[in-house]
This record gives structure tokens, sequence and C-alpha cells, in this order.
């Protein structure tokens, strides 16, 4: 009976242990090898996305860069070292009518309107050239997102005081008025300036401590830009009407010529300040805005978009350069007057030098005279 009690007992101990130790081996070492092989793939493919776009929703849709290139080829580098060129050549320009003034204290006095609308010329292309040639539309250096943003966004209120200061020119040229006198004071348009500059920056500063506060930030500097646009061609607009009429008249007794040119430039500058603030409304309408819900939009769409607001900022600087460009070398200046007084003094030196030489003309051709020569 003992023996018998023992046997079943043994068999019931042995049975269910191999059962308990088999079940969980497979489950455990089968289950989590193929979920780590295949998520990092998508975060590797995603990273261009931030890299390019910045932070949460932080400017308006964008292409799909990597992609984008590829499509476009040589025209990313056609559209940027195009415009980056001849933005440096008009601020090149700009800087040398600014000597124009500079060496002379009343030409400063008597030409203020026209130096101040140099150096808002100079700024405005100075900053295009260099966010243009350094970091193209941010997508070189993404580290630097917020220095190049700071270019980019100071440009525009460049564009529009020195639109805004040639307006003024017109104004005091023509003897007209436009809407309240104060603001056609200088000093009161520089402060409306002073202003618009500020809020600029303060939009990038709240864009980048807080993002989310983003947007709406954007837009009212868009919505301003847009204004200021309206408003200025609506004044160029009516400049262009009132002088075309008293110069029809005979009312003005001033040069003809210099008054149709100035009813050419501000028929010019009405149509480009209303093309500028047409094309800012469907860019921020479209699903390029900055409340799209499209991630990445179409590459030739935005290529053709950027293009286009590059031609519209380049014909108003060449607007500008036309009324502004004084050239340094005229008869008036002192560049001028200083470089011929060093060729004088250099031929009057190379005259005595001549004179000292023994004579060496049985050496030289006959036909050959000194008046010949100093004629180059």
């Amino acid at each position: 009976m003992p023996v018998a009690e023992g046997t079943p007992e043994g068999e019931a101990e042995v049975g269910p242990e191999p059962e308990k130790e088999i079940s969980p081996e497979p489950e455990v070492e089968t289950g989590p090898e193929p979920e780590t092989e295949i998520y990092p793939e998508p975060e590797v493919e995603t990273e261009p996305e931030g890299e390019y776009d910045g932070e949460v929703g932080r400017a308006e849709a964008e292409p799909d860069w990597p992609l984008a290139f590829k499509q476009w080829g040589p025209a990313w580098q056609l559209h940027v070292y195009f415009f980056a060129s001849i933005f440096m050549c008009i601020a090149i320009l700009s800087l040398m009518s600014m000597t124009f003034y500079l060496r002379d204290r009343r030409r400063l006095r008597q030409g203020i309107l026209t130096f101040t609308l140099q150096c808002l010329l100079f700024l405005f292309t100075l900053l295009r050239t260099l966010s243009l040639f350094i970091n193209p539309y941010l997508t070189v250096y993404a580290n630097e997102e917020t220095a190049f943003t700071f270019l980019w966004s100071l440009a525009l209120p460049s564009l529009t005081a020195a639109f805004s200061v040639l307006l003024l020119v017109f104004l005091d040229t023509t003897k007209m008025t436009l809407g309240p006198p104060i603001f056609q004071k200088l000093p009161v348009l520089l402060g409306i300036t002073a202003a618009h500059f500020l809020i600029v920056m303060m939009s990038e500063v709240v864009c980048y401590v807080t993002p989310g506060s983003c947007k709406p930030m954007l837009m009212f500097c868009q919505c301003l830009f847009v204004l200021y646009g309206l408003l200025l061609g609506a004044g160029y607009l009516y400049t262009a009407i009132v002088v075309h009429r008293k110069c029809s008249s005979g009312a003005l007794n001033s040069d003809q010529d210099k008054i149709r040119r100035i009813i050419k430039i501000s028929a010019a500058a009405s149509i480009t300040a209303f093309s500028v603030a047409i094309t800012h409304v469907y860019s921020a309408c479209s699903e390029f805005g900055i409340y799209s819900n499209v991630t990445y939009v179409d590459a030739w769409s935005w290529w053709t978009l950027q293009t286009l607001l590059r031609l519209e900022e380049l014909s108003s600087a060449c607007i500008i350069l036309v009324i502004a460009f004084r050239n340094p070398l005229d008869v008036d200046s002192k560049v001028y007057t200083w470089l011929m007084g060093v060729m004088k003094t250099s031929k009057v030196a190379s005259s005595d030098n001549e004179k000292n030489k023994p004579p060496i003309s049985s050496n030289l051709p006959h036909n050959v005279k000194y008046t010949d020569v100093e004629k180059f």
C-alpha cells in the first residue's frame, strides 16, 4: 500500500514541470525584434521637414526641399544667384550715390530726402543680397533660422519706407498735398518707418520665444504690409493723375520733360505697389499661407510665386534707383574735382620730367608727336 501511494504521487510531480518551463520562452523572444527594425527608418525620412520648416508652423508652407531641388535642376541656382547679383549691383550703386552727398555738406542739407531714399534702398538691397547669397530661403544653414529670418523680414519695411520717401519727393517737387500735411514731413515719415521696423522685430521675437503665437503675429505683419502697399499705390496713382491734369492745363510752369518723367514714374510705382499688395494677398489666402493645412506645396508653384515676388521687389528698387541715383563723378562734385586735380598734378609732374630729359626725337619715327600721346 505505501508503494502504490508513492508511485502516483511521483508521476504527478514529474508531469507538469516541463510544461511550465517550455511555454513562456518562445513568447518573449519573438515579440520585440521586428518592431525595433521597422520604426527607425521613417524617423530618418522626416528629418528634412524639421530641418527646413523650423518649429511648429514657423512660416508659410514650403516644398519638400530634397525633391524640389531635383525637379528644379539649374532653375534653383538661376533664381537665387540672378536676383542676388542684381540686388548687389543696386546696393553698390546706392552706396556710390550716398558718397555724392557725404562729401558735400551743403548738398546733403539740400538733398536730405534723396539721401534718405538712398540709405533705405541700400539697406533693402544689402539685406536681400546677404540673405540670398548666404542662406537662400533657409535651405543652407537651418540651425541659423532666427538670424536669417531677421535679415529677410527687416528688408520689407525698408522697401515700403523707401517707396514712402519717394512719394514724398514727388509731392515736394510738384508742390502737391496728399492727406494731412503732417504726414508729408520727413521726421513723421521716419517715425512711422521706425514703428514698422519695431513691429516686425517684435513679431520675430514673439515667434522665437513662443512659437504658438507666431501665426497671428505674422498674419498681422502681412496685413500691415498689404495695407501699406495699397495706400502707396493709391498715392502714386493720385499723384500721376493730378500732375497730368495740371500739365495738360498749363498750370505747371516747371520743366515739361521733368514733369512727364514724374508722371511716368508715378504710374509705374502705382502699378508696382498694387501688384506687390495683390501678390501678398494671394500668398496669404492660398495654399502658401500661414494657416494653410498643406504640409508641402508644389515645387514649381512655389518657385513661380517667389520669382514673381522678387521681380516685383526688383522693379521697386529700380524705380527708386532711377530717382535716387547721383553720379559721384559729376562735374560739380568734390570727387570729380579731386580726381581732376590728381590728373592735372600728374600731368604737370610728367611734363617737368620730360623737360629735364635729353631730346630723343631723333630716335622716334617722324610721325609720332607728344600731342598724340597726351590724348590718351
